[in-house]
């Protein structure tokens, strides 16, 4: 466990899939400390008391080995792997406003940041008039109640706090790839799903 460590979810399912390429790694998980989090790995035999103890701030470094050598070098590296810089990607951006000159026509956002931090964001978005797929986990109820009304009022979407995959104008958004052909010109409502 690394206590206060966050990483974005997308980035920490990318280095779960890395972990599980050591070798002598059975199954591994790269996971913050929150309640789901740690049900799966219960399920997954992933979970340890340490896992256990750790809050929704602490990360999670779960590994399953076929025999206990290789245990402390396969976190090692799972340490290594969180540590070292994610390899860059397009263009960063470093406010809404930026990106929005970079991308004038967009219409759709999608928010992966800590939940406690996406309303002021989101906020901004629907000001701008992009519906918004909400990725980030621990929105409060309170803050996910008012952007949806904020939204609605605005003629705008915004898709779940935890939104896994959205599907809108026959595109994958987040964790999708594709979807099923039987999806194809159903009405909107039916083909804006979200996980």
């Amino acid at each position: 466990m690394k206590r206060n460590f966050h990483r974005d979810s997308v980035q920490l399912l990318r280095l779960s899939e890395e972990a599980k390429n050591i070798d002598g790694v059975r199954d591994a998980a790269i996971v913050m400390g929150t309640t789901t989090n740690k049900e799966i790995l219960q399920k997954l035999g992933l979970l340890t008391e340490d896992g256990r103890a750790a809050s929704e701030s602490d990360m999670i470094l779960a590994v399953m080995t076929d025999s206990e050598a290789p245990v402390e070098r396969a976190l090692q590296q799972m340490e290594d792997l969180i540590l070292k810089p994610a390899p860059a990607k397009g263009r960063p951006f470093y406010s809404v406003d930026v990106a929005l000159q970079a991308a004038p026509d967009a219409n759709l956002a999608v928010v992966s940041i800590p939940g406690e931090h996406a309303r002021d964001v989101v906020l901004k978005l629907l000001d701008k008039g992009l519906s918004v797929h909400l990725f980030s986990d621990h929105v409060p109820p309170e803050h996910e109640l008012e952007l949806k009304r904020y939204a609605r009022e605005r003629g705008l979407l915004v898709m779940n706090p935890g939104a896994g995959t959205s599907i809108v104008g026959g595109k994958a958004i987040a964790f999708a790839q594709h979807y099923r052909d039987d999806l194809r010109g159903a009405p909107d409502h039916h083909r804006c799903l979200s996980t």
